[in-house]
């Protein structure tokens, strides 16, 4: 297999067959690691493979319950004591893992390199690692059971490339604050991020977690011409298969994605979605997401049928959820977009109220038909102890999470407050 295919070819696998790769296999794969380039020559890290049933579900419990994907992986050690400038160690056993994943892929095997895990303590100790090593790595390995799919997105060569200076515009903020951001980055952070995450259309928080709001509208929905506005949750998809369901999102490489697999009847940019098409227009817990909320209500506006109806559930600022996060973010423990934040996957937030609902809707000459409280459960599921979940729950039960909007074509109903 040719070198170019190799590196334009390799996906991230996050599902595999039962068949497991043979010893011969593995014997392959730590030799092309060990032919790779090691600072001073002192290739100070280890490979271990993990392929024992019992040791695996201890993982998956105790370390990431990602270890269900697979029948084989490796931790991958480095030695922390002998660090030189600027962590050559960790780079160089990079340098020696891509090696690896590389000539899986030319033997037709899968690969998933996976930094997301915590528990090292427990890691360590399970596999008997000397303290003066590091484990910043496990390595998924099988034969895949996923099907083919494109490449995922790759910034322009002229944002990664310049000549003898610096000549690239800024990045990404790191607040995690969307109002912080100049316009239309918020796009570009999802257009890198969504290729890892939506083909799985799951959002951690959010996973299973919305209930109550997916109850309450359902039965409006069946039999309706659908769009859902920003709907990245696998759960409502599941739930509406075989329904009449089309999308409107801003990353293009979601929406092609959406085409391509079916999982929606229609995938449209905001402002493309068809005028006056659709019965019913959802948008779940996803305007806190959202940079220009005036594109989004008058998406919504052009796309609803006369007598349709919008369904807006979205997490109360004064809600035990809202006030949750909001104080986390001022004390400095929710100001990072990717560390410690559970909205990594989405990018930047802000909670937005019902005064802006009902402002932005006036504006786009929509009327909130009725608007009721919602209890989702999402705080109270990140809580570890019972204690704590007593706790959350009665809070919960006095400031409501969610708020759900019924909004039409204003003239059509009385606003609230009117009637």
């Amino acid at each position: 297999m040719e070198l170019e295919e190799a590196m334009t070819g390799r996906r991230s696998v996050r599902r595999y067959t039962p068949r497991r790769v043979p010893e011969q296999a593995i014997t392959t794969l730590v030799d092309a690691a060990r032919q790779a380039p090691f600072s001073c020559n002192l290739q100070v890290y280890k490979l271990i493979l993990i392929d024992s049933p019992r040791l695996r579900k201890e993982l998956a419990e105790k370390v990431t319950g990602k270890v269900r994907w697979t029948n084989q992986l490796f931790a991958v050690l480095v030695d922390r004591k002998l660090v030189w400038e600027n962590h050559a160690n960790y780079i160089s056993v990079g340098m020696a893992i891509q090696n690896l994943m590389l000539r899986a892929h030319s033997l037709g095997l899968a690969t998933c390199p996976i930094a997301g895990f915590g528990n090292k303590r427990f890691l360590k100790k399970r596999l008997g690692v000397p303290e003066r090593y590091d484990i910043p790595l496990l390595v998924f390995l099988g034969h895949s059971d996923e099907p083919p799919r494109e490449r995922p997105y790759r910034c322009p060569a002229e944002t990664l490339y310049a000549k003898n200076r610096y000549r690239f515009d800024d990045l990404f903020p790191t607040d995690s604050d969307i109002a912080r951001w100049p316009a239309g980055l918020v796009g570009e952070y999802r257009r890198r991020i969504f290729s890892v995450y939506f083909p799985r259309f799951s959002h951690g928080i959010y996973r299973g977690q919305l209930d109550a709001a997916y109850r309450r509208i359902l039965p409006e929905l069946t039999g309706r011409r659908t769009l859902g506005l920003f709907l990245w949750e696998k759960e409502l998809f599941d739930r509406m298969e075989g329904e009449d369901l089309h999308v409107a999102d801003i990353v293009p490489e979601y929406l092609e994605f959406l085409k391509k697999t079916g999982k929606a009847k229609g995938a449209y940019r905001l402002e493309d979605t068809p005028k006056g098409a659709f019965d019913r227009i959802v948008s779940i817990n996803t305007l806190l997401f959202q940079q220009d909320l005036d594109q989004a209500f008058a998406c919504m506006k052009r796309s609803l049928r006369p007598n349709g109806r919008i369904y807006l559930a979205e997490h109360s600022p004064w809600g035990s959820f809202g006030l949750a996060f909001r104080t986390l973010r001022l004390i400095g423990l929710q100001r990072d977009v990717y560390h410690d934040s559970p909205f990594y996957k989405i990018g930047p937030w802000g909670f937005v109220g019902s005064k802006s609902i009902r402002k932005l809707a006036r504006e786009h000459g929509l009327s909130i038909i009725s608007k009721e409280a919602i209890r989702t459960g999402c705080l109270e599921r990140r809580a570890r102890r019972p204690a704590a979940k007593a706790l959350v729950r009665a809070v919960g039960a006095l400031l409501p999470e969610t708020r759900m909007y019924v909004l039409g074509h204003a003239g059509k109903e009385k606003r609230e407050g009117e009637r």
